[in-house]
């Protein structure tokens, strides 16, 4: 590509006498630069750009953009003459910078699609799965990028993250709309927001699901004040919001507050509320059936009836928070001017996902992985009546601390019996989590057993469920890795549950 084309919208300095005149590729990866690239020096966390600059040139990339001027400095030191044959490009800010260069590089694909985000500690994954069946069913040609990948027109690709790097994600949106697709729904993580991998989208519809202590961490947030900033940051590249009604929590009233005047604000109600004033769209749950069998699995049947009195019947997974994001999705379709059909949804991937059912036994997985979510989705099996309910969860180690003793209290004080085991230990030991999670637990009358191995915990659960029993593994839902000690193998917990009760079915 033409280096004005490149830059094109992009302040920068030049800071050295040479100037390429064609560029193929633009990275913040040293390993992936090669001639004709652009390396864009971003100091992150744990690693800083600048300590690469060898390795770089050691590959012949001969155009560097930085944000510090020290940093040319370093260059020199390297060699003296180094800026008669290396660009030297400064900006103001190396990560926006990345994100619009990304977007220049793949011809600005954003701007031929209309783009749906949902950010919220919660909901994502299975909010954008909804919407993505209600636009199909509408016949839109639609695409989804999050947790659970990429996916578009017969395609799908896992993803590293939720929100992926700015090159990943303008390179799927420029895939997208070169085979038709018209609209995308994204998850918006708070983490792609800081690093301004999005930062140059506009969406057409924002939305916001919930807010709660999470991702509050020396590597992610300092506080809760910092979480929502970012969270908050997607309004501001949004035509339109969808969030909770405004009253449900703090962090909605608050959203709401600062929203008003300046864009379209859907406000979402499981019931009716007078709001005639401000516009917004609600619900009345006119009907609710629960402990229903559907497809093999527990479901639960709802009856809305919007504002203008239209009535929409649908089959949910359990859970009052499925209802919750079937109607941010349901608002979402409106606010794009389409209808809403009555169709069957599907599940989603590791979300409130019965993996199967054996001798009236059922066996979940959930990737709830805080206190919250934990005791939401335990909650949701337990209004099925369960002789018993047993769950299987851990904690993720080099991750915030805090949530530990919350989940072990939540499955403790819901389940009849838990199981605590691995769940992605990484570099940290198991037995310090492990007394992290068991430091909330009320030990009177508290009914849990410790099992480190993950594969024998989900094996122990499994062969100690009876009929009438629901098994909750819970915390990496569709997650097919176990990280421990720095390494990654394959583990997935719904492979786990088929083996072992084929296992069981053989051994009886």
């Amino acid at each position: 590509m033409r280096w004005n084309e490149l830059w094109k919208g992009i302040g920068y300095e030049l800071l050295s006498a040479f100037l390429p005149l064609e560029i193929s590729d633009v990275s913040t990866d040293s390993r992936c630069v090669k001639e004709e690239s652009i390396f864009v020096c971003i100091n992150g966390t744990a690693l800083d750009g600048a300590d690469f600059f060898c390795d770089v040139l050691k590959r012949g990339c001969n155009c560097i953009a930085i944000d510090r001027r020290e940093y040319r400095e370093r260059l020199l030191k390297i060699d003296e003459h180094i800026l008669e044959h290396v660009c030297v490009i400064l900006v103001d800010d190396c990560r926006e910078a990345y994100a619009l260069l990304c977007r220049n590089l793949f011809h600005r694909p954003d701007e031929g699609l209309r783009l749906i985000g949902i950010t919220g500690t919660k909901g994502k994954t299975t909010t954008a799965s909804y919407i993505y069946q209600l636009l199909k069913a509408d016949g839109v040609n639609i695409g989804v990028i999050g947790t659970c990948g990429a996916q578009w027109c017969g395609h799908a690709e896992k993803l590293d993250n939720t929100t992926p790097d700015a090159h990943k994600l303008f390179s799927l949106l420029k895939c997208m709309r070169d085979e038709g697709v018209t609209h995308v729904v994204m998850e918006v993580s708070s983490q792609g927001l800081k690093q301004k991998r999005v930062c140059t989208i506009i969406y057409n519809v924002g939305v916001f699901t919930n807010l709660y202590p999470d991702h509050i961490s020396a590597t992610e947030h300092g506080d809760m004040e910092e979480y929502f900033y970012w969270k908050r940051q997607l309004f501001d590249q949004s035509r339109t919001a969808v969030i909770p009604e405004h009253t449900i929590s703090e962090y909605a009233c608050r959203l709401y507050e600062e929203l008003q005047g300046k864009i379209p604000v859907i406000t979402v109600s499981e019931t009716a509320v007078n709001d005639d004033e401000n516009k917004s769209f609600t619900f009345k749950i006119i009907g609710t059936q629960e402990y229903i069998k559907h497809a093999g699995r527990l479901a639960q049947h709802i009856c809305v009836e919007d504002k203008a009195g239209m009535e929409i019947s649908c089959d949910l997974t359990p859970g009052s928070f499925q209802i919750n994001n079937y109607l941010f999705a349901a608002a979402v379709v409106y606010a794009l001017g389409l209808p809403l059909r009555e169709i069957s949804l599907e599940p989603v991937p590791g979300r409130m996902e019965c993996v199967c059912e054996s001798e009236n036994a059922y066996f979940y997985v959930d990737y709830a992985h805080n206190a919250e979510a934990l005791y939401e989705a335990l909650r949701s099996l337990r209004v099925f009546k369960p002789n018993r309910l047993i769950c299987v969860f851990g904690c993720g180690g080099n991750r915030s601390r805090l949530r530990r003793g919350p989940m072990g209290r939540a499955a403790t004080e819901m389940a009849d019996f838990t199981i605590i085991t691995e769940d992605n230990s990484r570099d940290e030991s198991f037995k310090n989590i492990c007394e992290d999670i068991v430091s909330g637990i009320d030990e009177t009358g508290a009914n849990y057993a410790v099992i480190e191995d993950r594969g024998q915990a989900i094996a122990y659960a499994v062969n100690m469920a009876e009929p009438g029993d629901i098994v909750l593994i819970a915390g990496k839902g569709h997650e097919d890795y176990m990280e421990k000690d720095g390494k990654r193998t394959h583990f997935l917990d719904a492979e786990e549950i088929i083996k072992y009760v084929s296992l069981r079915k053989h051994n009886h």
